[in-house]
């Protein structure tokens, strides 16, 4: 997770990021900003379990694999 820091001048506040990826196959990225509170104390977990169910969905979708339950073995083997 990486925490990018706010700058008011250009309306830009704190905000925390973590890359999508599957093994060495890089996926996408989540963007979380900050409301008006600061981030919960677990945030970051949160973030990373976030990316890790990212990943699953997009190459579940990516490979057109049905719900079967080996599938979903191959798909966290992956992501490894």
């Amino acid at each position: 997770v990486v925490e990018v820091e706010e700058h008011p001048e250009i309306g830009v506040r704190p905000r925390l990021a973590i890359g999508v990826r599957a093994g060495a196959r890089y996926l996408g990225t989540i963007w979380v900003q900050r409301g008006v509170a600061p981030f919960a104390p677990r945030a970051h977990e949160a973030l990373v379990g976030a990316a890790r169910l990212a990943a699953t969905e997009i190459l579940r979708r990516r490979t057109g694999t049905g719900d079967g339950r080996s599938s979903r073995r191959e798909l966290l083997a992956e992501l490894g």
